[in-house]
């Protein structure tokens, strides 16, 4: 117990309930220790009660330190080291060491006793009831046999012959079923009547904290996205209360298609209000998320970008409007412009006609090749999306990205290469590739295959994002690494799926590149 009290990841990752249990039982332990026990021990238990003192002294987490340090105090008690540690500890810090005070002033071993003493005169007097109760049933049930077996004819005591018995027709109730339809009249708790939806955004999320009634809960839940997605009165005030909401909601009800839905309706939150991403990457980092909701958050920061690059659909079709508008108008000008030629000469009528419409499907090839650029939206917002993403050398005691998480941060580097492909063509690319490029650049040696093919994929977005002069302006000095990287991979990767990244990867720099520049 010492041993597992004194490590590092028991104390950063382990909850409340088991570092109490932990703490509990350790304290309970060494007290009624016998002295022998307490010599055997005390040598092995020197080194591990020295960097769990450590540990705890360093912990951010004001009760977890304070517990730590009055344990580490009575140990040094108990044990006789010869020196006992003694720290300041307030009246108010003093509040959460209720618990193991009481273990440490009362004798718990006489209470043990006691209730032990009291739970055997209770099962002894339980005993003795339950014998006279089989006493007395056994009793009853020879008298019933005595009294059924007077007058009765042997061929009544035959229970073995199947034709004693009357044969049993199932009703015609039974055989066609129909579900019963709840009458106005009747007061039945299976049915529940439908709750109308709700009419004001704020309703709905003070509806989604519901923990009894589930068809109040469904109504709300049902209508929030449209709210969102309308940008429904009140929906600024309380955009980030409910997208917090939203991120921690649990599936009371056994909600149909309920995960789904949810990642919708926080997806609609961040297009509808991309200044939230900073505050959910925070989210997304901090203790307070475990590590399914992280995984959530990153998914949704993903599909969110994907939605702000792509351009509308009502856009799309009023550009083509004003497509159709400008070739009428330009077929109105070319008649203006040209007046109808005598009758006489039906020749000059017909080539004059034929050069009007060559002339007009000539242009219009030429004006459909050549497309207008569009707007990218999600390049007002990339720089919150991803630089508060690339913070992965910031130092947390709950996450270790480098070692023990480093699946998540194989995933917080994917989802990095995607919001850079969604960044394309705007102007803070160049920053973003640069920021990027940075971030990656230690991570490429990484034990973790799964890390490794997300820093491959970080460069390739790095490509497909920049335009060829930009990008061999910004990293003159560092594609012929990326290149003499991507041939190491393919020869010396173990794992297949980097070894394929790597060869799209420089296939991608050079098609990029100039002929006989690299």
């Amino acid at each position: 117990m010492l041993k597992v009290w004194s490590q590092k990841s028991h104390l950063l990752h382990s909850s409340d309930e088991q570092l109490t249990y932990i703490e509990c039982a350790l304290v309970c332990f060494v007290k009624y220790a016998k002295d022998e026990v307490r010599k055997g021990m005390k040598w092995l238990a020197e080194e591990w009660l020295l960097n769990g003192t450590q540990y705890h002294l360093k912990s951010s987490d004001t009760r977890r330190k304070i517990r730590g340090l009055f344990i580490t105090e009575k140990l040094t008690e108990w044990l006789s080291f010869g020196h006992d540690l003694k720290f300041d500890i307030t009246p108010e810090m003093g509040q959460e060491l209720v618990d193991l005070r009481a273990i440490v002033d009362e004798d718990q071993l006489e209470v043990l006793s006691k209730s032990a003493e009291a739970n055997n005169e209770a099962m002894k007097n339980n005993n003795l009831n339950n014998e006279k109760n089989e006493n007395s049933l056994e009793k009853l049930s020879r008298n019933l046999e005595k009294l059924s077996t007077k007058g009765a004819p042997p061929s009544q005591l035959d229970s073995d012959d199947d034709d004693d018995f009357p044969s049993y027709q199932i009703p015609e109730q039974e055989l066609n079923l129909s579900e019963k339809k709840p009458s106005g009249d009747e007061d039945d708790e299976t049915f529940e009547k439908p709750e109308p939806a709700p009419y004001y955004i704020r309703d709905c999320m003070d509806a989604l904290g519901a923990n009894e009634n589930c068809a109040k809960f469904e109504a709300a839940f049902g209508v929030l996205n449209q709210f969102i997605r309308k940008r429904a009165l009140g929906y600024d005030d309380i955009a980030e209360e409910l997208v917090t909401k939203m991120v921690f909601l649990e599936d009371r009800f056994s909600t149909v298609k309920f995960e789904e839905r949810k990642f919708e309706i926080i997806v609609s939150c961040l297009v509808m209000s991309p200044h939230l991403a900073p505050m959910l990457i925070d989210l997304m980092y901090s203790r307070r998320s475990p590590m399914c909701y992280r995984y959530l958050i990153l998914n949704c920061l993903a599909e969110s970008a994907t939605q702000l690059s792509t351009l509308d659909t009502a856009s799309a079709k009023i550009q083509y409007l004003e497509g159709l508008l400008k070739e009428n108008q330009s077929i109105c000008t070319t008649k203006q412009k040209f007046p109808a030629a005598p009758s006489s000469d039906w020749r000059g009528v017909i080539e004059e006609r034929l050069e009007k419409k060559t002339r007009r499907f000539t242009s219009q090839k030429a004006s459909s090749s050549t497309s207008t650029p569009q707007k990218n939206r999600f390049g007002e917002h990339a720089v919150g999306f991803l630089r508060p993403l690339l913070a992965i050398n910031q130092y947390r005691e709950h996450l270790d990205l480098r070692k023990e998480d480093s699946s998540l941060l194989a995933k917080i580097l994917t989802t990095a290469a995607h919001l850079m492909q969604c960044a394309r063509n705007c102007l803070n690319a160049p920053r973003l590739a640069m920021w990027l490029e940075v971030c990656v650049r230690e991570l490429i040696s990484h034990e973790d295959a799964s890390v490794r093919l997300a820093v491959l994929l970080c460069y390739d977005a790095i490509c497909r994002a920049l335009p060829d002069d930009v990008f061999f302006t910004l990293f003159t000095g560092s594609v012929n690494e990326w290149l003499a990287y991507t041939v190491y991979v393919i020869e010396n990767d173990p794992s297949g799926m980097c070894r394929e990244m790597a060869v799209t990867l420089q296939y991608t720099i050079c098609s990029k590149a100039p002929q006989n520049s690299i």
